[in-house]
């Protein structure tokens, strides 16, 4: 007997019909909606606290479920990364500076469907080298979504950034 030999195991991939495939962008489109709506609040001196409360009243104001709220014992709705936290950090008190670079990481249950979706803000005004740094990784994930093909490979989406 090898140690430490897996067996494979191959999972189906759900093939969405009409209706699905509708359900997961009208997920999708109101997380857009959200992180639209958090556009026009961030300023310096508001915390991630006070941003993930923003997200959760605007979520439930529309009838919608904050997917990481209580998920795996998760205490808040949103993952907000600041500067070197790379990601999934948790929103708490500190505040944001000028200069500071933001990932909001949002996923919200729409009608049982889920939306996930993130994007990456600066605050205030910031140095020609973060401005260099989001400009890339935005061009990146341009190149991304470019290389994602049906039955693909992510090995392929990263070779191609």
């Amino acid at each position: 007997m090898i140690v430490g030999l897996r067996r494979k195991v191959r999972r189906k991939i759900p093939l969405y019909g009409p209706e699905e495939r509708d359900a997961l962008r009208a997920a999708s489109r109101f997380n857009g909606q959200i992180l639209d709506y958090v556009r026009t609040q961030l300023r310096p001196g508001l915390t991630t606290i006070e941003i993930d409360r923003m997200v959760y009243d605007y979520m439930t104001d529309h009838g919608h479920t904050p997917a990481c709220l209580g998920y795996k014992g998760y205490p808040r709705t949103i993952c907000t990364s600041v500067n070197e936290i790379v990601c999934h950090g948790i929103p708490d008190s500190t505040p944001l500076q000028a200069g500071d670079i933001i990932n909001i990481d949002v996923t919200t249950i729409v009608d049982g469907w889920y939306g996930d979706s993130s994007e990456t803000f600066i605050i205030g005004e910031t140095s020609p080298e973060a401005l260099r740094l989001v400009q890339i990784t935005f061009e990146a994930l341009h190149v991304g979504i470019a290389a994602a093909q049906p039955f693909g490979k992510v090995s392929e989406i990263g070779r191609s950034i």
